[in-house]
């Protein structure tokens, strides 16, 4: 029997995990990456494995080299796999192809001067060619001007453009096939249409994430004279464009109206006339991602059921969903990383996706539709069967009698008995995140690690959050640090009465929308005894104003700051910074561009001029997920260090 141990703080920033699991043409095998967690300095580590889909045989690694390989795509008659690598020179990634029967990997050709970023690579119907997206580098003018340090840049248009170029199989010949001022969103997918004459994207007229949130439409790219054509103009962030078997109908997520908050739903829109359809938007569900299948009348869709991911049949005409499919041991989550969360072979018999549940971390599984599917990696098993902690999924009322549902990790009864535990909410970002049914001790998974060394931990997902639905995604419009605040406490009253939190042994914390609930709640409250701002908010009238991300901000208050200041002011912490005595430990990432690094300074010298206790942790090079190793080593050591300081009293 495995002994139960925690796993280091070495051990979490030093996994690697399965991602992007392709199944082959003929449903027998599923290529998949997989990629380190963390950084080694600017440099990620993966590889290519590949799996037969009956399991007889383990897993083995198809590529090696320096740096990544990533993105496997299958070509369409199955004889090749083709990826996107930097193992010739960093930070110049090139299309490679590798016979699956064997041999070495050979580059294809390159794009423009060998220079910028590749992702999102996409077989043509007839296996001729690709296409990849493109992501323009500095231009020659602009290095020569870096290395003399003449580098003054006008902000907004220094953004780059990422263009879909088309690549040919056999020669590697490659020519750029939409419009130079037109930025194609690729990592939230696009698809040849049947025929091979048309691709279905997402764009917008400018790059950056400023422009993400209001300006982004679907468009039609006709490949032979390069025109494309924008559609359904009206809703906002779309995502998934697939279209029907015959070309006729895209199907595609997104939300009604691009000028509200609100959550994704499935529309279906005729390419002819335009005329859209929107399903299922009276279902409180999440909708993550959508295939169609090849009767052309059925739908494959990944719904999250509040905190549980599944595979559902949607029958257009009748308008049905069916119960999940695939008939996993456990109820579970896949990963939603920009690419497709699942995969199908050609005759849609076999699907392979990446997923995990509350005792497992992600691993890579397939085999028929209908199920069961099996497991096909086991990377991390080690890892699942010595781990001392469980969780499950909870459930509490709020105040207006909604219930609210949460994930709750608790610790090893026999090695800190039955409760109550030291406790920790920990409240996920967004604020439209979500907590859903997998084991991930990562470095912004800090409820996994402190679970391990004898505290108990609520994962809430409080009004605001996914998979529930449009009304409750957007219970929290105009009122953030209202009803999800109180949700939150709901959740954490809960924990006491059930005697699984000790009331006088608590904290709180969280990343970015989490950093903010985390620094909001310490300025309402003084029942926790610690808290953790990650990449936290602390002042909504300066952050509209230095956020990447400004319009996305408005359609949450009604306004920009200008029409809604009075809202925005009062529902920032700084504004009560003198009722905050929590001890307070604040993480921010350096180049943050969503949170800027200000919003940190904020908060951190106002707590320090009153007098309480907190430590400012600047990262360099770090934006807003912390990335690299030595840096997610120490948020973790010093998040476990504080609450034990001040939550255990050691």
């Amino acid at each position: 029997m495995t002994e139960r141990t925690p796993l280091s703080i070495d051990e979490i920033v030093s996994l690697a995990l399965p991602a992007d699991a392709r199944i082959s043409p003929d449903g027998q095998q599923v290529v998949y990456a997989l990629v380190d967690t963390a950084k080694d300095g600017a440099v990620r580590h993966g590889h290519l494995w590949l799996a037969a889909v009956n399991g007889d045989e383990p897993p083995r690694e198809i590529t090696s080299g320096p740096r990544l390989d990533s993105t496997p795509r299958w070509s369409p008659d199955g004889t090749q796999i083709a990826f996107v690598s930097d193992r010739t020179k960093e930070g110049e990634s090139g299309i490679y192809l590798l016979p699956h029967a064997g041999g070495e990997a050979r580059r294809l050709g390159t794009i423009g001067d060998g220079g910028g970023a590749l992702a999102s690579l996409v077989w043509a119907p007839d296996g001729k060619s690709l296409a990849v997206a493109h992501t323009e580098p500095d231009s020659d003018e602009l290095k020569t001007r870096k290395e003399a340090k003449d580098d003054s840049y006008v902000y907004g248009p220094h953004r780059k453009y990422t263009h879909l170029w088309r690549v040919d199989a056999t020669t590697g010949a490659a020519v750029r096939i939409s419009s130079h001022d037109l930025n194609v969103w690729a990592s939230v997918g696009y698809e040849w249409s049947p025929d091979g004459t048309q691709i279905a994207f997402v764009g917008s007229v400018t790059p950056g994430w400023e422009h993400w949130f209001g300006a982004t439409r679907l468009h039609v790219l006709n490949i032979a004279d390069g025109t494309a054509r924008e559609i359904a103009g009206q809703y906002g962030t779309p995502s998934r464009p697939t279209w029907s078997p015959d070309g006729a109908t895209l199907a595609s997520l997104a939300r009604p109206n691009r000028a509200t908050q609100g959550a994704s739903q499935l529309m279906l829109l005729n390419v002819a006339t335009g005329a859209i359809i929107t399903h299922l938007a009276e279902r409180e569900i999440g909708k993550i991602d959508v295939a169609w299948l090849p009767d052309g009348q059925t739908l494959l869709l990944m719904i999250l059921d509040s905190t549980a991911m599944n595979l559902h049949r949607y029958t257009v005409a009748t308008g049905d969903l069916s119960a999940p499919l695939a008939h996993f041991p456990t109820t579970g989550a896949a990963p939603d990383l920009g690419e497709e969360t699942f995969t199908l072979d050609r005759d849609a018999r076999h699907v392979a996706l990446v997923r995990g549940d509350l005792a497992h971390p992600f691993e890579v599984w397939a085999g028929p539709l209908d199920g069961p599917l099996t497991q096909l990696s086991h990377h991390t098993d080690a890892i699942a069967a010595r781990r001392p902690s469980t969780a499950r999924v909870v459930h509490w009322q709020a105040e207006d009698g909604r219930e609210i549902a949460g994930i709750l990790v608790t610790p090893d009864p026999e090695k800190h008995g039955p409760g109550p535990y030291p406790f920790l909410v920990h409240v996920h970002g967004g604020p439209a995140g979500v907590y859903s049914e997998v084991y991930a001790p990562r470095w912004g998974g800090w409820a996994w690690l402190l679970a391990d060394h004898g505290y108990a931990a609520l994962m809430p997902n409080p009004r605001g959050s996914s998979g529930r639905g449009d009304p409750f995604q957007t219970l929290n419009v105009q009122d953030w640090g209202g009803g999800d605040m109180r949700d939150i406490l709901a959740g954490v009253d809960y924990c006491i009465r059930e005697g699984i939190a000790d009331a006088e042994r608590t904290g709180i914390g969280g990343w970015s929308y989490g950093g903010f609930m985390t620094a909001w709640t310490e300025s309402q409250t003084t029942r926790f005894k610690a808290a953790v701002v990650g990449a936290g908010l602390c002042n909504l009238v300066s952050f509209n104003g230095s956020t990447d991300i400004t319009e996305w901000h408005d359609t949450y208050f009604g306004g920009p700051v200008g029409e809604q200041h009075d809202l925005m002011w009062d529902r920032s912490a700084l504004k009560y910074v003198r009722q905050v005595t929590t001890p307070t430990l604040v993480l921010h990432g350096e180049v943050d561009e969503r949170v800027h690094f200000e919003q940190g300074q904020e908060w951190a010298k106002a707590l320090s001029r009153r007098g309480v206790p907190v430590t400012f942790v600047a990262y360099p090079r770090e934006a807003h997920p912390i990335e690299e190793r030595a840096h997610q080593r120490d948020v973790l050591t010093r998040v476990l260090a504080w609450y034990d300081k001040y939550v255990k009293g050691v």
